[in-house]
């Protein structure tokens, strides 16, 4: 199987399957099929670069920049995981493309020079397996570790450039980040919702409480003043935050 978001870009639905495909946004017909890749859960990413109009998609052989017009392979790059799944989609900022997985694989920081990707770092000290690190000026915050085994699940603030490891913080699990204004918010494998600063010189702690209950791997969503939290089981649980004190809905 495979899992991702679809993306809407220039007139065009771009989805994720074992060729990335390109359906016109009205008609619904195919414009462009990308050459065959193994299917995996990352979704595509949108940027631009010396004014060409490109997509970003981690496939489980690997890295792949296509052409949005054309579905053009214009870049890849090696990136295989023990289990053949590459589960997180790509953070691109500028010309650097960041990765990273889980089962030990880690993570790495591309640069894309128009026609291919150099290899700026790698590391195992982000290794997201459930979801994305965020990006906030210019540190990455995530968590990193997998569900299964002896290997350590920790929050972690990494320096985007370099790879530095800032700090780390554990008793979340295998859990998720989102952020909002200037904050982390980090929902635990088992439904602890904390707030926390987003700051490189140290985890700040601002709220927490147990909000739901079971195994929780779906990425926590912020939407007029309401955090929405979703368990494995489909019970979703509403938090509001605006005026106040939170409150349960």
């Amino acid at each position: 199987g495979f899992a991702g978001s679809p993306l809407v870009v220039g007139g065009k639905l771009i989805v994720e399957a074992a060729h990335t495909i390109a359906y016109d946004l009205a008609s619904g017909e195919i414009g462009w099929k990308s050459e065959r890749f193994t299917p995996a859960y990352a979704s595509p990413v949108p940027f631009t670069f010396g004014g060409r109009n490109l997509l970003v998609t981690l496939k489980t052989e690997g890295l792949v920049v296509l052409d949005t017009a054309t579905g053009e392979t214009v870049a890849k790059k090696d990136w295989k995981t023990r289990f053949s799944t590459n589960a997180t989609t790509p953070i691109v900022s500028g010309d650097k493309i960041f990765i990273s997985t889980g089962y030990k694989r880690g993570c790495a920081l591309f640069q894309f020079d128009g026609t291919g990707m150099d290899e700026v770092y790698a590391s195992r000290a982000m290794s997201n397996h459930m979801a994305n690190c965020v990006l906030l000026d210019g540190h990455l915050y995530g968590v990193t570790g997998n569900t299964h085994g002896a290997e350590k699940k920790e929050l972690v603030c990494m320096d985007f450039s370099t790879g530095e490891v800032k700090w780390t913080q554990g008793g979340f699990g295998c859990g998720t980040v989102a952020a909002a204004a200037g904050r982390l918010i980090v929902l635990s494998e088992r439904g602890e919702l904390a707030v926390a600063e987003a700051a490189p010189d140290g985890y700040k702690e601002l709220a927490r409480a147990q909000v739901t209950s079971g195994r929780c791997w779906t990425v926590p969503v912020l939407a007029n003043g309401t955090i929405f939290t979703r368990n494995a089981a489909g019970r979703m649980v509403a938090i509001g935050v605006g005026g106040g004190a939170a409150r349960k809905r």
